[in-house]
């Protein structure tokens, strides 16, 4: 006797198979030396106070935020628009492995193996199993993914995790009405706030492509939706989205950083984007879209390569969709809207990601990484299933090319940079460069050290384990030269001779005129700075110079 086919939630033997594959493929690729590049500083300031929590020491808290509990101050924020998830999640990764680059990198790795797992679920639920098996497949090799779910911290990986597991609650919600489904999506939605404020851009897409493709069907249920939320029911849901944002809500209560952040920066952000000239991002926005596709804009890794593929194969399945949906008119039925979701809602993103609080930045497209995979699954299952019969099997064969045809393409492209990641060891603030200026300063430990740029403290910190811990003398308020507080900090230390100031070569500093500024008041003071050593990239150009004042 046969056993019943599975409920459309559980996982057959085989989709296990497919599942294990998928991640199996993905490990490989994204496992390999996890020590390089090195640390970047984004990385490493968001796992500083889960450290200094571990190892008993005082905690450095973003503002000076936090609760305190236990005898401890724990963290709220790690930027006035990034929660602390990574800092708490880390902690077990650091417990289980020890405090190092590799552990802290299993974490991200993890937060990107858990976006297949729905990214798989999520296709399955909306068109088959075989759509799973090509999302999966696709995004696993794809080369952003797997580059950037290694710095996963570096881009706050987790928000595509949450971002794919909340569409797929929110979807199993519209088709059981079971309101678990709707009080696990608010939880996520809140929770990815929280991680990240441009999380918003996923909400806010997810809504707009509902509304602009399901309009008519939520009209038609709005009674039944209406009576299905009672005001109890109805104040759960906000229950449930508010939790996870509590510590955003305590953070401005006690500093008002992250709405004097987005005050400051609503028209010219911090880095100098008008956000009025919204054409002008757009076209931008689009060419780093195209770009994050490829898989194009990993210069620091050693070299730039690109998977040619994947723009074009995009455009053939919404091609291949739309003329499905023409020849078939009625007769799609309703899966034609579940086709173009992930378009819209990849159309959306891009257009809201024009407006900017800090700069025009590919990073901030990790957020949707998982969403081209999608829509090239759905495109492809789509045109398949609402096929003629005679040009079904067809349709699936060239399905199964195409994705195919972009994994071996994307594989080979991920190979090449690790190749010349081992060579390089990455460039520029990605540098390992700094477990060298780590090793240095630790070896010439005695007196104070001052990062007199950006990018140098935290990474340091970090892979000491605290022993050096550089204090940023060089000042956020301005990019382009020191702020009017400079000279004032720098001072009372131009008398101790042991006083190690770390610079990054000229031409390299991220906050500029401050090296100038430095040897200004070392002549004003009657003294001379010398330099005491240069660490160098494996390429051979210099990546920081240490300084003394005698």
């Amino acid at each position: 006797m046969k056993r019943p086919p599975s409920p459309r939630h559980l996982l057959a033997w085989h989709e296990w198979a497919v599942l294990g594959s998928g991640l199996a493929l993905f490990g490989i690729l994204a496992g390999q030396q996890l020590h390089l590049p090195g640390p970047h500083y984004d990385e490493a300031i968001e796992v500083l106070p889960a450290v200094q929590l571990l190892l008993g020491q005082p905690v450095e808290a973003f503002r000076g935020a936090g609760i305190h509990f236990a005898g401890r101050l724990w963290p709220l924020m790690v930027m006035d628009y990034i929660g602390a998830v990574n800092t708490y999640l880390s902690i077990p990764f650091f417990a289980l492995f020890g405090i190092n680059v590799p552990a802290m990198r299993l974490l991200s790795l993890s937060y990107a193996a858990g976006a297949l797992v729905f990214l798989y679920l999520l296709a399955r639920e909306l068109w088959g199993r075989a759509a799973g098996a090509i999302a999966l497949g696709t995004l696993a090799a794809s080369v952003s993914f797997v580059f950037w779910s290694r710095q996963g911290i570096f881009v706050t990986n987790v928000t595509s995790t949450i971002l794919v597991a909340s569409l797929w609650s929110g979807i199993r919600w519209w088709r059981t009405g079971r309101r678990r489904y709707a009080l696990l999506t608010a939880f996520l939605w809140g929770l990815g706030l929280y991680a990240k404020f441009l999380f918003l851009w996923g909400i806010l897409a997810a809504v707009g492509a509902g509304v602009l493709l399901y309009g008519d069907q939520i009209w038609r249920r709005r009674q039944e939706l209406l009576h299905a939320w009672t005001p109890g029911r109805a104040a759960g849901l906000a229950g449930a989205f508010v939790v996870p944002l509590l510590p955003l809500i305590v953070f401005n209560l006690q500093t008002a950083g992250t709405f004097q952040t987005f005050l400051h920066n609503a028209r010219t952000s911090y880095y100098g984007v008008n956000n009025l000239a919204f054409w002008n991002n757009l076209a931008e926005r689009w060419k780093q879209f195209i770009v994050v596709l490829r898989g194009e804009h990993f210069w620091y890794l050693g070299e730039t390569y690109a998977d040619p593929f994947w723009p074009p194969a995009l455009a053939l399945s919404l091609a291949l969709a739309l003329v499905v949906m023409a020849l078939r008119g009625r007769r799609a039925g309703i899966p034609w809207r579940r086709a173009l979701f992930p378009y819209f809602m990849i159309a959306l993103i891009i257009v809201q990601s024009c407006f900017t609080i800090s700069a025009l930045w590919f990073t901030h497209y990790a957020l949707l990484l998982p969403l081209p995979a999608l829509a090239l699954a759905g495109g492809l299952s789509f045109s398949a299933q609402q096929a003629a019969p005679r040009w079904r099997g067809w349709m699936w064969a060239l399905a199964g090319v195409l994705a195919a045809g972009l994994i071996v393409s994307d594989i080979q492209v991920d190979l090449r940079y690790h190749a010349i990641l081992a060579r390089s060891g990455g460039y520029h603030a990605h540098s390992d460069a700094v477990y060298r200026l780590a090793e240095v300063l630790e070896a010439r430990a005695g007196g104070p050290v001052l990062a007199m740029d950006w990018g140098i403290s935290a990474p340091v910190q970090f892979l000491t384990l605290g022993r050096v811990a550089p204090r940023e003398a060089f000042g956020y308020e301005r990019l382009e030269a020191p702020d009017e507080g400079f000279a004032e900090r720098l001072r009372p230390y131009l008398t101790d001779p042991r006083v190690i100031y770390v610079f990054h070569p000229a031409g390299q500093d991220v906050y500029r005129g401050r090296a100038e500024a430095f040897n200004a008041l070392v002549a004003e003071a009657g003294r001379q700075a010398a330099i005491v050593d240069v660490i160098y990239e494996r390429s051979g150009r210099p990546a920081f110079v240490l300084l003394q004042v005698q």
